[in-house]
């Protein structure tokens, strides 16, 4: 069944809209990537830091044997808090990864939808192209006046192009 060229412009306005909401979906998780790197970056400046203090109080315990017991409280604390951050960080990679593969997804979502509304519309142009040529040949012209009886006594209703 052919579709008409209204129908055709409908459903390739329908494809616009859904690639319109893909190519959002993608920016969105472009975004949540974007998050994730520096949410990662951050988190791992907090690990190099985490490990500056850890270095720098082993450095002064053998300079402070009498503060020994206070340091090794700190060290215990840096050590626990560099296993959060480790883990922390091995969260946002798992979540960096996850944002990696939705996008990956809407990409390739977004080509085939792109390439169905390309299809779309070399559908509607082609369609309209016939209609023209028809409307356009000489056998319309001729028939006109044949169209006009017949409507004007009761024939089926339509435009004449």
């Amino acid at each position: 069944m052919r579709r008409s060229p209204e129908e055709l412009g409908r459903e390739l306005v329908l494809r616009e809209r859904q690639i319109d909401a893909l190519t959002a979906a993608v920016e969105r998780a472009e975004d949540e990537r974007a998050t994730a790197v520096a949410k990662a970056e951050e988190r791992a400046d907090a690990l190099r830091l985490a490990r500056d203090r850890s270095e720098a109080a082993q450095r002064r315990v053998a300079v402070l044997e009498s503060e020994l017991s206070v340091l090794s409280a700190v060290r215990g604390a840096a050590e626990a808090r560099l296993v959060e951050a480790e883990r922390a960080l091995a969260a946002e990679r798992a979540a960096r990864a996850s944002a990696d593969e939705r996008l990956a997804g809407a990409e390739a979502e977004l080509r085939r939808l792109e390439e169905e509304s390309r299809l779309a519309r070399d559908r509607a142009e082609a369609d309209s192209a016939a209609l023209r040529e028809i409307v356009d040949s000489r056998s319309w012209r001729l028939t006109k006046p044949m169209r006009v009886v017949v409507r004007a006594f009761g024939g089926r209703q339509g435009g004449d192009r």
